[in-house]
């Protein structure tokens, strides 16, 4: 039996859409990848911003992803191979962290739910 995946997460698509929600464009998933990697094309911006409930849950899905890769990473490599590849998960987190700010600014009603979302992003702290 053949499951269908989605390319970007390889999840399966039927799992990504249960968890997106009806209604998102296909290719929504690349479009949030092409804005984490700073190389949008036309119209990414306005498919993100309108399924900006989407989006943001699609962040912290993705960050939920990169804290289960890190611990596996953890367990299975050692000395300068684990830190290596864990700096660079690291880095991603940061990264979609602040994405994730600036996209759920004015969306999520309450701050402090806010900050307990994306606690540890540089761009939060004091």
């Amino acid at each position: 039996m053949s499951i269908e995946t989605n390319q970007q997460t390889g999840l399966p698509s039927s799992s990504l859409a249960a968890y997106l929600g009806t209604g998102i464009p296909d290719g929504f998933d690349a479009a949030v990848q092409r804005h984490l990697d700073e190389a949008l094309r036309p119209g990414d911006t306005e498919a993100l911003e309108a399924n900006r409930d989407a989006w943001i849950r699609f962040l912290l899905r993705s960050l939920d992803e990169i804290d289960i890769t890190i611990a596996d990473l953890q367990n299975r490599l050692r000395g300068t191979e684990r830190s290596m590849a864990i700096h660079d998960f690291e880095l991603e987190a940061s990264r979609n962290k602040a994405i994730l700010k600036r996209s759920a600014n004015g969306v999520v009603s309450c701050p402090r739910i806010l900050e307990a979302l994306i606690e540890d992003c540089p761009e939060t702290s004091p």
